[in-house]
């Protein structure tokens, strides 16, 4: 069987399932072979229509259909959906594919039975471009093919890492999952002193976000580290020299370390982890 081929369902049609699932039938996944469980009417006729997939509000009729099941719901509900599923045969041989944030791998085995195949993902919020990153790590339990499922849900919304402890999770929580938003934080820093400077509004947005997806791309083509190109773009007593002593005096990439470990701690804090 084709993995284009290979049966997944979604419990929970959210934005991040509805990002998955978009980015699968770009990367040639057949829409028969996709179906998502959403209880919300609105929300299911949109699915419907905009994808044009069965949905239904049964989650034991979609996990029934289902080689893998995306796991999309928030993580204070999981344990009350899968609960009922392990009760049922519908799970027997499944993998299941958790995109709940916190939610470790042992507290989805509580709900769902010792043996099962899991596989948890940490994607963040790019993923609802197109340009997410992703961590993956899949238990002892999840055999090779499932694993290749797993990958291509992930990489379905974007690039991919595999994880081989549980616990690393957290440093991609730290880095990727929340990271977006320290990049953002600078971004509208950026916009807000831009407004003084003569530009259009638009003009603005225009310079900072291609700016920064610029020296996105610039860092991952590069054999330079980050810190070896900020040494080439600033010239001796030129302007990006004067807005980097800015910034090394205010202590910017030391407060930026403090809030990576600020997230790497609360992620250990709240999924439990040791």
């Amino acid at each position: 069987m084709s993995i284009k081929q290979s049966k997944i369902a979604f419990i929970g049609g959210g934005n991040m399932a509805a990002a998955i699932v978009q980015g699968l039938l770009k990367q040639g996944h057949t829409e028969q072979s996709i179906v998502i469980c959403e209880p919300n009417a609105k929300r299911a006729k949109w699915l419907r229509s905009s994808f044009n997939v069965p949905v239904t509000d049964l989650a034991e009729v979609a996990v029934s259909f289902a080689d893998a099941v995306v796991l999309a719901v928030k993580p204070q509900v999981m344990l009350s959906v899968i609960e009922p599923l392990a009760q049922t045969d519908a799970s027997a041989g499944k993998v299941f594919i958790s995109i709940a944030a916190g939610t470790s791998v042992q507290t989805l085995a509580s709900g769902l039975g010792q043996d099962t195949a899991i596989v948890r993902l940490m994607p963040n919020m790019p993923a609802l471009v197109n340009a997410g990153m992703t961590g993956l790590y899949a238990n002892e339990h999840t055999d090779d093919q499932q694993k290749e499922i797993a990958k291509w849900v992930a990489q379905a919304c974007g690039a991919l890492i595999e994880l081989e402890d549980e616990n690393q999770i957290n440093a991609v929580t730290a880095l990727s999952g929340s990271g977006p938003a320290y990049f953002l934080l600078m971004m509208q820093a950026m916009q807000e002193q831009g407004s003084s400077l003569g530009l259009s509004d638009q003009q603005i947005k225009t310079l900072v976000t291609q700016t920064a997806i610029g020296a996105g791309q610039l860092a991952q083509a590069s054999e330079y580290s980050p810190e070896e190109l900020c040494q080439q773009i600033a010239s001796k007593g030129g302007t990006t020299e004067a807005a980097l002593n800015v910034l090394k005096r205010a202590n910017v990439d030391g407060a930026t370390r403090q809030a990576v470990k600020a997230a790497y701690d609360r992620s250990i804090e709240l999924s439990g982890a040791k």
